[in-house]
């Protein structure tokens, strides 16, 4: 009978040995998954990063090109003001100078404004398109935390499942 107990409790021994083996195996398993999705989060992470440093440069030139827009502005007041300057002069010396010099000043001020025009268009259509270049980077921002959400969600239920287990008999 002794010899029985013995061969029982070798037994016993030998299965807890082995349900111990795979139980370490497992935690290797999950531990290595683990890993794999902190490397992936903190890839992630790097490139949230990067995408917030190019949204601050980006509104650091919209401000810029803010500026550019208002000197400009200043700018077409004053050629707005020196040209109704230059028309009210060009009226007063309608009579002393000669009709072709009055229409090539007039003409010269129509060009002017004209192309201030084209580089108000221009800024406009600058500023429309960062506008929409920001609000890329901001979908892609929040793609991003959408996926370090996911990842931090996934983590939990990882961290979770592998406590049940390790308290599970």
């Amino acid at each position: 009978m002794m010899k029985h107990f013995k061969k029982k409790k070798f037994e016993l021994k030998n299965e807890e040995e082995k349900k111990q083996q795979e139980l370490e195996d497992r935690i290797r398993a999950l531990t290595s998954s683990k890993d794999e999705v902190e490397s992936r989060y903190n890839q992630q992470l790097i490139a949230y990063r990067e995408v917030q440093q190019k949204i601050n440069f980006q509104s650091v030139e919209i401000e810029s090109f803010k500026r550019q827009i208002e000197s400009i502005q200043m700018t077409v007041h004053d050629k707005d003001t020196e040209i109704l300057e230059t028309r009210e002069t060009t009226k007063k010396d309608c009579q002393q100078t000669k009709l072709c010099s009055i229409q090539k000043d007039i003409d010269m001020n129509d060009e002017l404004k004209d192309r201030i025009k084209q580089l108000e268009n221009e800024l406009k259509d600058q500023r429309y398109t960062d506008r929409n270049t920001i609000y890329e980077l901001e979908n892609c921002v929040a793609d991003l935390q959408k996926n370090i959400l996911l990842q931090q969600i996934s983590i939990v239920i990882l961290d979770r499942t592998i406590r049940r287990n390790l308290t599970s008999p």
